[in-house]
């Protein structure tokens, strides 16, 4: 799980998908644009609000789910990194996985990251699998979650630690 400290494993990937954006925090740190992509309004209309206060180099726009898949070349194109939360649904059955295996379908899509409620190793290798560039917990610190984003932008494949 990625937590206030390092985290559990950190595996470098290529360099980032999107050409940096100018702009951004003060200090150089350029813009990483996060789709997140979650059903619940509340949910994910609360977490890009949180993210876009609180990080001045990540922006993130929420999607319904039926909006993305309506619009994926769009989500595709405006983002460095899709962030799907799917609270407690499996990654390998139902509209969750027919979103990721959509999101995933081209080899030149941003990263995919999905941030989950629960997190189990079985789930984790599904998701490496599948070619996730990361996997986040709902349980860690938001500051984690902007962090995890950032090295997924920078290239890395995030996982959560099972301990």
């Amino acid at each position: 799980m990625v937590g206030s400290g390092p985290p559990a494993s950190v595996h470098n990937r290529t360099a980032p998908y999107a050409p940096e954006r100018g702009g951004g925090e003060p200090g150089g740190r350029a813009e990483i644009a996060v789709a997140v992509i979650d059903d619940r309004a509340l949910f994910g209309e609360s977490l890009a609000t949180a993210v876009n206060a609180q990080a001045g180099d990540v922006v993130m726009r929420h999607w319904r789910c039926a909006q993305a898949l309506a619009d994926l070349q769009t989500v595709q194109r405006d983002a460095d990194i899709v962030l799907v939360c799917i609270g407690r649904a499996s990654l390998t059955k139902g509209s969750t996985n027919q979103l990721l295996k959509a999101l995933l379908r081209d080899d030149s899509h941003p990263p995919v990251a999905v941030l989950a409620d629960t997190v189990n190793p079985n789930m984790v290798r599904n998701g490496m699998a599948m070619g996730l560039g990361g996997m986040i917990a709902s349980s860690v610190p938001l500051g984690s979650v902007i962090s995890a984003l950032r090295q997924i932008h920078s290239g890395a494949t995030v996982l959560p630690n099972m301990n």
